[in-house]
């Protein structure tokens, strides 16, 4: 974490150093947040099992929800522009982020197997603290600002659980658990900014390459790497 912290000072030294102007936003943002990977990790329907028989209670086969869910997130960026239009930013923040999967099965598990058709649903959510250096470039069209970017998101996992909900005809099973992640969620990001005077509309789209499975031992392997197109407002304070 501290070389991280030290690699990101360094980038904003460098950064202000060649700049002729220095910005400073805030953001507020929503989006469509999931998790994508193979048919054992990652599926629009999954098995929830009953281990209570067993002191393991209740649980989904697989939380990852490849159905985006209700996200909320918020950052402040400083953005370094150059006489060129370079731009070189820093964006840190905040971000709270949903996913869902449809439940269609209840297995209990005890000295008998019992397999019941079911509904419901498994809410997954995800916080994270972003740490994202950025490079782009900035098109002017008079009052009009387009601020094309690229950057890498160090985004670090503070949270992860599952909060499952499942219906059969005869008995309702809830049940609230920790789900493994991985401490640091690396993601390439790719987006742009539209300018309006002080306000702006934000886009962007990162995509994981850690798996949230971690290690595995036996069988195929499932993989859940996470997806999210990030869609909001900023504004310029500075």
């Amino acid at each position: 974490m501290r070389k991280i912290i030290l690699a990101a000072f360094c980038f904003c030294i460098a950064s202000f150093a060649n700049a002729q102007k220095f910005e400073i936003s805030t953001q507020l943002y929503g989006g469509l947040f999931s998790f994508n990977g193979n048919s054992q990790g990652v599926s629009n329907t999954t098995i929830v099992y009953d281990n209570s028989s067993y002191g393991l209670g209740v649980y989904s086969a697989k939380p990852y929800g490849k159905t985006p869910g209700t996200s909320i997130g918020v950052g402040a960026q400083f953005t370094f522009v150059t006489k060129s239009n370079v731009l070189f930013a820093f964006n840190t923040g905040y971000d709270n982020l949903g996913s869902t999967t449809n439940i269609n099965e209840v297995r209990e598990e005890g000295v008998i197997l019992n397999i019941y058709p079911a509904t419901g649903k498994t809410k997954h959510r995800s916080q994270y603290i972003n740490i994202i250096p950025q490079i782009g470039y900035r098109i002017n069209a008079g009052e009009i600002k387009v601020d094309l970017m690229a950057g890498f998101n160090i985004a670090q996992c503070l949270d992860t659980k599952e909060k499952l909900n499942a219906k059969t005809q005869t008995r309702t099973y809830t049940a609230e658990n920790k789900t493994t992640h991985p401490k640091t969620d690396p993601r390439p990001e790719l987006g742009f900014t539209v300018h309006y005077k002080k306000f702006g509309f934000i886009s962007s789209y990162q995509w994981g390459v850690k798996n949230y499975y971690g290690l595995y031992i036996g069988g195929t392997k499932p993989e859940a790497f996470t997806r999210f197109l990030k869609l909001g407002l900023s504004y310029r304070i500075f």
